[in-house]
């Protein structure tokens, strides 16, 4: 279905396309499908050879256009794991998002989420002491680092362990990974009784420690009596949205869960088993080619009435068998894996709809406390810069969702001189204010962080073009403490009183807060492409030098940081170049 400017709205399949197009231009309807319904102004229709080519065309269809109207969820499109670089002398144990790069390093995973991978990272840096270092950090220590200190290194870097030792906890590190706990436990428990025989009894209480670790992992771990791949998905809705849980099984592992949520409140409200068929076909359908994300079966909290359909379409296009247990077919641990999951996704769409109640508590608060009729988009300015250098002015949006990062914009202030932040201010707002003019996109609301100064510069921008908003700017107390602001509507003095406790000002504090980071960002952004652009220009600096020299270092501001003796080691650089570098780039 398109919409009056030829953009696809809606997508839909159906057995008997007269009655279902009929459907939705007759009889009673709810508001979303009116609202559809009042948008259409062209339906194109293909037909298929069977049910199943309808299926992945649907799906590819609302993949390409992200119709307003369908239910799409929110995924991040990409699985974070583990990796043991084994291409390295001594291999680090590192967080890895992406594509494999390099074939003689080993992947582990998929872990469901960031948190998942993080918590393994640090077990096995207690237990196998890896480094988790990058090769830049660890090719220029002269002494061991923190990590070492709190004995979660073994401080390879200084030679501190034997790259035979080293490879020996490396390989243990895997057969972790790899689910084999039993032989490992062995093997461990066999060298803490062989150091502990030839009286080695400071390095068997290491090993000892070890396996008290590995065992506490072990029993808080969920162990699967199938070594299979398996995940469970659990839908559930709560009011118009809709939630599914996914649980992830890997070798017998449970590595951990995921939320998927519909972030489309137009959506038409479709029931559950129309969602969940889109949702998995959707979700392994972009996980494609990645082995390790397409499970061997899936397991499901709803009865379909023709699995076979779903069963055929993933396996056409994913060319593998998968297996999907429908909840009549789930034996007892599976049901207690749907009960475990749905419980979660209820609770985090019982979460999430809180959230909204309490946000657009606040926009009504707010509204109320400024005499707003209505408030729909607020927009906060700051400005960020060094000692007048790099100035950079952002500003971001609210909507009753919140952050609506959509909008976020950033300004890049020149031509300054001693670091005028008023100056800055007026440049920012002027240039965003005009292309909104165009755009017919003003905020309702526009926070200022400073005080009667800065809001009187606003003021004056909004004279200039001719825009009657309702500005704000809030100014820190002297103690700087939160709930202590000084809330100024009008430069010529006039305020508004909030208590520390009020929602209202909870909300202001949120925006004014979110647009000092992003302008810091921005900021910092900036400043590194200066030290980038810096390094270019010295005489004798070419691609290839600063290629080494961002490599020895790991990155602009340790090359910056770094003394005139520790630059003039970097091969190819001189003590004279170094000196050149060191000058030219102190003041950056």
């Amino acid at each position: 279905m398109y919409n009056a400017s030829g953009e696809v709205i809606y997508v839909g399949k159906a057995k008997n396309l007269k009655n279902r197009v009929s459907s939705y231009f007759s009889g009673s309807k709810d508001a979303k499908t009116t609202a559809l319904v009042l948008a259409v102004k062209d339906i194109e229709f293909t037909i298929t050879l069977s049910e199943v080519e309808a299926l992945i065309l649907e799906c590819e269809l609302i993949q390409q256009y992200k119709p307003k109207y369908n239910i799409i969820f929110k995924d991040s499109k990409s699985y974070p794991y583990l990796v043991v670089t084994k291409s390295d002398k001594y291999p680090s144990l590192q967080y890895y998002r992406g594509t494999k790069k390099n074939p003689k390093d080993e992947y582990f995973g998929p872990y469901p989420n960031s948190q998942a991978v993080r918590d393994s990272l640090v077990l096995l840096q207690k237990m196998f002491r890896l480094r988790n270092c990058e090769n830049a950090f660890f090719n220029n220590r002269s002494r061991p680092c923190l990590q070492h200190q709190i004995k979660r290194c073994s401080a390879p870097c200084t030679k501190l362990i034997s790259v035979e030792d080293y490879a020996q906890d490396t390989k243990r590190a895997c057969q972790f990974l790899a689910g084999s706990t039993n032989s490992l436990l062995d093997e461990l428990s066999q060298k803490m009784h062989d150091l502990a025989a030839k009286e080695n009894y400071e390095q068997a209480a290491q090993v000892r420690d070890q396996i008290r670790i590995l065992n506490n992992v072990i029993d808080s771990q969920v162990i699967i009596g199938s070594d299979k791949n398996i995940d469970v998905l659990a839908i559930a809705q709560v009011e118009h949205i809709f939630g599914i849980q996914m649980l992830t099984i890997r070798k017998g592992r449970m590595l951990g869960s995921k939320s998927f949520i519909n972030q489309r409140p137009n959506a038409l409200v479709e029931n559950k088993e129309q969602v969940l068929t889109r949702f998995i076909f959707d979700h392994y359908f972009n996980h494609r080619g990645l082995s390790f994300a397409v499970p061997d079966e899936i397991v499901v909290n709803l009865n379909f009435h023709d699995i076979s359909q779903l069963t055929q379409a993933l396996q056409k296009s994913l060319n593998k068998k998968i297996n999907i247990i429908q909840l009549a077919q789930a034996r007892a641990d599976k049901i207690k894996w749907l009960q475990m999951s749905q419980q979660s996704i209820e609770s985090t769409l019982l979460a999430k709809l809180d959230k909204d109640f309490i946000l657009k508590s606040q926009f009504d608060k707010l509204a109320k406390a400024l005499d707003i009729e209505k408030l729909q988009t607020i927009q906060g300015f700051d400005i960020s810069h060094t000692m007048g250098d790099y100035t950079v002015g952002a500003c971001v949006e609210f909507t009753k969702k919140g952050p609506n990062k959509a909008n976020y914009r950033k300004f890049n202030i020149r031509n300054l001189t001693g670091g005028d932040d008023y100056l800055a201010l007026e440049e920012a707002i002027t240039r965003h204010l005009q292309q909104a003019l165009l755009k017919n996109t003003l905020p309702d609301l526009l926070i200022i962080d400073g005080g009667k100064g800065q809001l009187k510069r606003a003021e004056q921008v909004c004279a200039n073009l001719g825009i009657s908003l309702k500005l704000l700017s809030m100014a820190k107390g002297s103690s700087r403490k939160p709930g202590l602001e000084t809330l100024f509507l009008t430069s010529k003095g006039r305020t508004l009183e909030l208590e520390p406790s009020d929602s209202a000002l909870h909300l202001l504090q949120a925006v004014r807060d979110e647009s000092h980071r992003f302008a810091l960002t921005g900021h910092k952004s900036r400043r590194g492409k200066a030290i980038a652009s810096k390094l270019e220009q010295i005489p004798g600096i070419g691609p290839n030098k600063r290629t080494k020299l961002l490599q020895r270092f790991g990155g602009l501001n340790e090359v910056k940081n770094a003394s005139i003796e520790s630059l003039a080691k970097v091969p190819g650089i001189s003590i004279e170049l170094a000196t050149r570098i060191y000058n030219a780039i102190r003041d950056v």
